[in-house]
């Protein structure tokens, strides 16, 4: 599955509470790529192997969700590690799931490849030599480029419950951090304008100000942690099936 033209694809985490959580079971019928923790910051053998059989038997893109090792703080805490030490982690958790050529980095990671130069080409060397074809990352950015530098095909993400500013210091548009206490968006409501403003025309709101600011997207991502995860999921899946002509697939 591919991103093209306005075709915009769902993706969602899931693997990160354990093999058999219902949210995550019911979040995989609604998405087009699933996000699969592999150990790093949450996940294990049996979660594994359950979500990647499902995704599989239902048709969906899996993507390894890569992280630091840094399950105490669920990937989220940016770690002090040498690269050499942080690659030979990723090469643990790509042996528990080889197969996807797709990837998208976690939290912290995610965020640090974004903003460190030597990082993300490190990153993108590594996982072009992992077998990776297609990153998941914020476009643009550090990381997009190195990525695309390196050959590897970038498919521009957006979130839809979470919020987004411009940094101070760097002038970026960028995430609230989740230290913020307004840095997610709680309430269906608020969580499905943020995906229309995406899906109709490619903006987010900037917060405190409300400022409307282009960004890239060809796929958007729920949280499978957020509260509102299976509602908005339900709903965004109608939205873009419809957009798409598609009906709905059946288990």
């Amino acid at each position: 599955m591919t991103a093209s033209g306005t075709q915009l694809l769902l993706n969602v985490d899931t693997g990160e509470r354990g093999a058999d959580h219902a949210v995550d079971h019911a979040l995989v019928q609604h998405a087009d790529v699933i996000n699969l923790a592999c150990g790093g910051h949450a996940g294990d053998a049996e979660s594994i192997r359950v979500f990647a059989e499902l995704a599989h038997r239902l048709g969906k893109t899996v993507t390894a969700h890569l992280s630091y090792p840094d399950r105490e703080h669920f990937g989220r805490r940016r770690l002090e590690l040498p690269v050499d030490e942080l690659l030979r982690s990723l090469d643990a958790q790509r042996i528990r799931l080889p197969e996807p050529e797709w990837v998208k980095f976690h939290g912290a990671l995610y965020h640090e490849a974004d903003r460190d130069p030597e990082l993300a080409v490190a990153l993108a060397a590594w996982l072009k030599q992992a077998g990776f074809t297609t990153a998941i990352a914020p476009v643009p950015g550090v990381f997009a480029r190195a990525a695309r530098e390196s050959g590897l095909n970038v498919l521009a993400e957006a979130f839809v419950e979470r919020r987004y500013h411009r940094e101070e210091a760097t002038d970026r548009v960028a995430l609230l951090p989740r230290s913020h206490p307004e840095a997610c968006l709680t309430t269906l409501p608020d969580a499905l304008a943020q995906a229309e403003a995406l899906i109709a025309r490619r903006e987010v709101r900037l917060h405190p100000h409300g400022e409307s600011i282009r960004i890239e997207a060809d796929t958007l991502c729920i949280h499978s942690d957020s509260p509102i995860a299976m509602e908005l999921a339900a709903a965004l899946a109608d939205r873009l099936r419809g957009m798409r002509g598609e009906t709905e697939a059946q288990p």
